[in-house]
């Protein structure tokens, strides 16, 4: 496996992926980029900066996300809390709770914009989908509605701008104060699990069978050609 760089419409460089079980969880900010992999049970943090790859272990857990803010802020959310660092260093672990002590348990994505605003999607119990959010120092949850198995893709552009797209093509928007009702934004059997808001009304999502989709706002979303 190789991590390519892409800049100004082609290929320009690539990065060997060490030899775990599977690169996930790419995140790049800037031109550093961070990534996941897994072996023996552990997770290890991967920070490729130019040609050079650090490699950091990081936790024991069957669950974990990974998104940076920046090219010094990551945060690592598993099911046993979450660990905030610059991706060679990383703080202990701390308990991933809202403000009444109930933990995520099923992990479905993680987004990060700044050092003091983080967003995760998943479940906390039940049948239902939950919004956690970071604040910088504690974790509130938001209700989504039911299907904790519909597996969603999340992307924040700011604190007060969030995405989510699920695998049945419906969305739902974090305005700054509460969720938008879902609503779907196309047919289809892939699932909508890839997704990327670069501003507040702009952003992409695609799905296994490589259709993607377009938001600038509104509604709707058209198809990219």
């Amino acid at each position: 496996e190789a991590l390519l760089r892409w800049q100004n419409g082609a290929v320009t460089s690539s990065v060997a992926v060490p030899n775990r079980s599977g690169a996930s969880e790419l995140s790049c900010p800037t031109s550093t980029c961070h990534f996941l992999t897994q072996s023996g049970g552990a997770f290890y943090v991967h920070r490729a900066s130019g040609s050079s790859v650090t490699t950091t272990r990081l936790a024991t857990d069957f669950q974990g996300e990974l998104s940076c803010a920046t090219s010094t802020f990551c945060m690592f959310l598993g099911s046993d809390g979450f660990r905030t660092g610059s991706g060679t260093s990383w703080s202990a672990r701390k308990p991933a709770e809202d403000v009444i002590g109930r933990n995520l348990f099923s992990l479905m994505d993680l987004s990060c914009s700044s050092s003091t605003s983080c967003t995760s999607v998943g479940a906390l119990g039940g049948h239902d989908a939950d919004a956690m959010r970071w604040d910088g120092r504690q974790w509130r949850t938001y209700d989504l509605g039911a299907g904790m198995n519909t597996q969603r893709a999340l992307d924040c552009a700011a604190w007060t701008s969030c995405m989510v797209v699920d695998s049945r093509g419906r969305f739902t928007r974090w305005t700054g104060s509460s969720w938008t009702s879902r609503t779907t934004l196309a047919n289809s059997t892939g699932g909508f699990l890839a997704l990327d808001c670069t501003t507040s009304t702009s952003c992409l999502a695609s799905d296994m069978f490589g259709n993607v989709l377009t938001w600038t706002g509104g509604s709707t979303w058209g198809r990219s050609s």
